[in-house]
């Protein structure tokens, strides 16, 4: 009962279901237990992202990467953070950072394309390299797929967009966001009685 490690387990569960006062109050029982674990710090960083404060968020992420500069997880939130803030290029900087710690970082490449994408105008050929890269970590990555479908989507290439779409979907029947925007798509480009199997769907 005095170990870290199960509070930040049941931490993540309650943040996994949006609960974040229990998801906060868990995880900083973990940290009076354990008050140099990196891990439980960063992940209160996530929860109180989540929760929109995100001036607690980049001061609990600045404590995980004070006690450990090789968290790829605090880089990558900090990244999230800064594109979610429209500042790309200190998100890049990041998420460069958690890459030079796991170069198999998918989730970084990952975040690295949506901040392409952030971008006015969109850096669609970045994003789109971005998110092949992902998928060459991990070919079974559904939402790189799907950001693949958005890629396109945007500059209104809506057939490849389908395609990138329906690949995300056969990894996941049930992947809502995939769903909405193939229906979408396909009621671009004029095919009504898919869209409406997927809204309905």
């Amino acid at each position: 009962p005095e170990s870290a490690e199960p509070y930040i387990l049941r931490g993540q569960i309650y943040a996994a279901l949006r609960d974040h006062d229990r998801a906060r109050e868990i995880l900083l029982k973990a940290v009076q237990y354990d008050p140099e674990n990196d891990f439980a710090l960063m992940r209160l960083g996530v929860v109180e992202y989540n929760a929109g404060n995100g001036k607690a968020a980049t001061e609990y992420l600045r404590k995980a990467l004070a006690l450990n500069p090789n968290s790829k997880w605090a880089h990558l939130w900090n990244g999230v953070i800064a594109s979610a803030s429209g500042d790309t290029e200190r998100a890049m900087v990041d998420f460069t950072k958690a890459l030079d710690v796991d170069p198999r970082f998918d989730l970084a490449h990952y975040n690295i394309a949506w901040a392409y994408l952030g971008q006015k105008p969109k850096a669609y050929n970045d994003a789109e390299a971005a998110f092949r890269r992902a998928l060459a970590l991990n070919p079974n990555y559904k939402q790189a797929y799907y950001g693949l479908g958005m890629v396109f989507g945007y500059q209104r290439d809506y057939k490849v967009a389908r395609d990138y779409l329906t690949k995300a979907l056969e990894l996941d029947q049930q992947f809502l966001t995939a769903l909405k925007w193939r229906g979408i798509v396909n009621e671009e480009l004029g095919d009504l009685d898919r869209a409406l199997a997927d809204f309905s769907a």
